[in-house]
């Protein structure tokens, strides 16, 4: 099972990572139907570059879809555990919804141009982070439990959430801006980057030091303060290379790259601090006080 749902974990990162291509290039409404691109199912006809990553995006969504599908199949007869077994639901529920609400995005971009692309945008780093949960859960590092200083405990849980719910915050308003041009979400975005920044610093530190013997907590920390570093490099990055939304296009792939590379290393920071959350409230267990 683990295995399985790391494979589906890898192919949501690439799903993601063209998701974001095809925003950054303005490619999201080259076809204007939806399931089919423009009556054709498998392949459009002689698709432009757009077409290409659009339909490209659709296709790697089912697959994704097919994946969550097998898994839930697998976990119910082979995994006992019921988290386990509302996990599996969640993430299909959570992939169907999110396939949803990008046909959504097609059928009514004229009413609705900044809403639905927004929930789309913000679900996607949701269903990439419960999947790297059901991974953790799936894998043998959700078996170790040590007991440790109940106060130490109590503040690194903390400090785990925190960090979560800011960088949370912070894709919110990157999200915003990427979908809106909103001139107020993106200085929101950028203003907020510290406060994201510091908490996940914070707590990756705090959990580092405390906690340096426990199998499994350096790496997630080192990878967490990894992706920091190179998300506020790119953060920096895209600030320079980013075009408003309406005038980006295929013309500049290497630009849009970048800050869908941005995009795709703030989802993967989010992961790592959800899995930090997860580490800290299964592996942890708070010595009883004498």
């Amino acid at each position: 099972m683990y295995r399985c749902s790391i494979a589906i974990l890898v192919l949501t990162f690439l799903l993601l990572f063209v998701g974001a291509e095809v925003t950054s290039t303005n490619s999201g409404m080259v076809f204007r139907t939806w399931p089919d691109a423009n009556g054709e199912y498998l392949w459009p006809n002689n698709p432009t570059l757009s077409g290409i990553l659009e339909h490209s995006h659709r296709l790697l969504g089912a697959l994704v879809g097919l994946g969550a599908i097998l898994l839930m199949i697998y976990v119910y007869r082979r995994d006992q555990r019921r988290l386990m077994r509302k996990l599996s639901i969640a993430l299909l529920a959570g992939v169907v919804i999110q396939g949803l609400l990008g046909g959504a995005r097609v059928r009514l971009d004229e009413e609705f141009p900044v809403l639905f692309p927004f929930l789309h945008g913000v679900l996607a780093h949701l269903v990439f982070s419960l999947m790297g949960f059901v991974a953790f859960a799936g894998s043998l590092a959700w078996v170790p439990r040590a007991v440790e200083n109940a106060s130490h405990v109590q503040t690194a849980r903390r400090l785990a959430v925190f960090a979560w719910i800011t960088v949370f915050i912070q894709i919110l308003l990157g999200v915003a801006t990427r979908h809106s041009d909103s001139i107020a979400a993106k200085w929101s975005h950028i203003s907020f980057v510290l406060l994201a920044s510091l908490s996940v610093l914070v707590a990756a530190a705090y959990s580092m030091g405390k906690f340096r013997s426990i199998p499994g907590f350096n790496r997630t920390n080192r990878t967490t303060l990894v992706l920091l570093v190179a998300q506020i490099v790119l953060g920096f990055v895209t600030l320079v290379v980013r075009r408003p939304k309406a005038l980006s296009d295929t013309n500049l792939m290497g630009k849009a790259s970048i800050v869908s590379l941005h995009v795709v290393i703030g989802s993967g920071l989010l992961l790592m601090l959800t899995i930090l959350v997860a580490r800290s409230y299964r592996n942890l267990v708070p010595r009883a006080s004498q």
